[in-house]
């Protein structure tokens, strides 16, 4: 016997293989050819097929070299309409303490969770996190009032209330102080 030099096609599913049936004017040449490619195939193993490399979305995200750096890269994913993985990269530069920007990419973050990605919950929690972290007097305003929509968005007018109320207390002339009123709790 002479092996063949191309696979033999098998049926689609092994459901195929156990419901075809036999057809009566197979010969035996074609009989003895099955069974020996089915012999061969059980006894040679083809080595499995190399996996295909990840792309950057699923593999190990990069290490941060800076808040700055990361918020270049997520502002190019947002570009390219890659919103969740701009999130993503964002997510992780908020978390840099000790860079500068930390706040700045947490803020970006709210917005792009909030605006874009309606994701009230994880806004609130990145908008809370730039306040924790350094922010620019303006932008902290801003993000003052925007952790307000963000836990009027996700239903929760408990935490609505109380940052309305930190917000009006820490900004009482503040340009969003007519938005957030209404969310504050006695």
């Amino acid at each position: 016997p002479v092996p063949l030099p191309v696979p033999v096609p098998l049926p689609e599913s092994p459901i195929e293989m156990e419901t075809e049936p036999e057809t009566e004017t197979e010969t035996e040449s074609e009989s003895e050819s099955e069974s020996e490619s089915e012999s061969e195939s059980e006894t040679e193993t083809e080595p499995e097929p190399e996996p295909e490399p990840e792309s950057e979305s699923e593999s190990e995200p990069a290490p941060l070299v800076s808040a700055e750096q990361a918020m270049a890269v997520a502002d190019e994913a947002r570009r390219e309409g890659r919103e969740r993985e701009a999130a993503s990269i964002l997510e992780r530069a908020s978390q840099l303490r000790g860079d500068p920007a930390a706040g700045l990419a947490a803020f970006t973050l709210g917005r792009l969770e909030l605006d874009r990605l309606n994701r009230p919950a994880r806004a609130a929690r990145a908008f809370s996190r730039a306040l924790d972290l350094s922010l620019p007097p303006r932008l902290r305003e801003d993000a003052a009032a925007r952790l307000v929509d963000a836990h009027v968005a996700a239903g929760d007018e408990r935490a609505a209330a109380l940052a309305a109320n930190f917000y009006l207390r820490d900004y009482p002339n503040g340009r969003h102080r007519a938005r957030v009123r209404p969310h504050a709790g006695p």
